[in-house]
């Protein structure tokens, strides 16, 4: 069988990373150690051709992602970047997605196995476009039950400690202004994704839940792409070294069944009416997906306050990335005056407020964006593109 670009993806916090430290180690695959973005400029198209910088038009952002692939011109240094570029002088020549992946595989690996990644994002349109090589592809798109994805999704931002407000590039250039937002967002758009791309016959739609329950359903799966049996695909390993997954609450090397009740499946009433509102979405592959769901009698502010107060004071994640911030203050010396001047104060600070008050210092400085992560909830379907069939 000739070597295939593999991707695996979905709308994160759904065995993405799994799957690909599963595969690492397989004699006939090189599986990329870290997530590969292959639609570097989505974020940014999609606000800059959208009149109100919110919504996402998928076809219009696809075409133009898919033909910065395709029409590149010769590879040029490492294609670590991910960025096609034209060398100085002589004709140029056209690199599809699956080319260009391909030559990263040979400069990255140096040899001619599968080519395994995974990547959020189900641009599917993109990776599956009427490109040369397509038809080699293989995509495998993991879903997780819609509540459990989102919550875990909610609670990987707040880990953090930067409250409900979306930090970092995809919040600025799509535009969602909140955790709650970005989390519905991301699992919508996998959800939708299923849906266009379940009958593609390159394309495998699977449940975590199935996924990580039943051997036969790994089997499944790597029959798909096109990766023979082996010992190593029922552990996590580097480089065929077994090794503990750190994403999420994934701990161990053995594979362990994912279930849908991690998560206490308790939802405001604005989040409950909006998952209400998609379940025919999730029912396509899901039987009864919100029938744990309850929502919370009260005043919503009080449940998203448990959250964050839960997350920062329990979650292992948050309290690593607390202890980091208090070591690397006095690790890292204060840079020429102005840094010797502010030093002081910035030690006093993190003392206070990851110190003798934390968590509850945190939570004071991000009540704002607590109070406005419900705001705007209700319009991600549309923004995401899925509602128009159903209304």
């Amino acid at each position: 069988m000739s070597p295939r670009n593999i991707w695996i993806t979905g709308a994160g916090r759904c065995g993405t990373h799994l799957l690909g430290m599963l595969a690492d180690g397989h004699p006939d695959v090189n599986s990329f150690p870290l997530e590969l973005n292959i639609v570097v400029e989505w974020g940014k198209l999609a606000a800059s051709v959208s009149a109100d910088g919110l919504r996402l038009p998928f076809a219009l952002v696809d075409r133009h992602v898919g033909s910065l692939y395709p029409s590149g011109t010769t590879l040029e240094g490492s294609p670590g970047d991910m960025n096609p570029r034209a060398q100085g002088g002589g004709p140029a020549v056209r690199v599809t997605l699956h080319e260009y992946l391909r030559s990263f595989s040979r400069m990255r690996f140096g040899n001619e196995r599968h080519f395994l990644f995974h990547s959020p994002g189900c641009q599917l349109a993109t990776f599956l476009g009427d490109v040369r090589g397509a038809g080699e592809a293989r995509v495998v798109l993991l879903l997780r039950n819609p509540v459990q994805n989102y919550l875990a999704w909610v609670e990987h931002y707040l880990q953090k400690g930067g409250g409900y407000r979306t930090r970092g590039r995809f919040g600025r250039d799509t535009g969602l202004e909140s955790v709650l937002q970005t989390a519905l967002f991301r699992v919508l758009t996998a959800f939708e994704a299923a849906r266009q791309w379940k009958d593609d016959a390159r394309v495998l739609v699977s449940r975590l839940e199935s996924f990580t329950a039943s051997k036969e359903e790994r089997e499944r799966v790597w029959d798909f792409v096109g990766i023979e049996p082996s010992p190593v695909l029922e552990a996590t390993s580097r480089g065929g070294e077994q090794a503990e997954a750190h994403s999420g609450k994934w701990r161990d090397a053995a594979i362990r069944p994912v279930t849908d009740d991690l998560y206490d499946p308790l939802l405001s009433e604005a989040e409950a009416r909006v998952f209400e509102r998609c379940g025919n979405l999730f029912e396509l592959f899901y039987e009864g997906p919100l029938r744990n769901v309850r929502v919370f009698e009260g005043d919503a502010g009080v449940l998203l306050g448990q959250r964050e107060r839960l997350c920062l004071g329990n979650n292992l994640e948050a309290l690593a990335k607390r202890r980091e911030r208090l070591s690397l203050l006095f690790r890292t010396p204060p840079g020429g005056v102005p840094g010797t001047i502010k030093w002081p104060a910035r030690i006093f600070y993190t003392m206070i407020a990851d110190g003798i008050a934390y968590p509850h210092a945190h939570m004071l400085r991000n009540r704002k964006a607590r109070s406005r992560a419900l705001h705007g909830l209700a319009e991600i379907p549309e923004l995401a593109g899925i509602w128009t069939e159903r209304k």
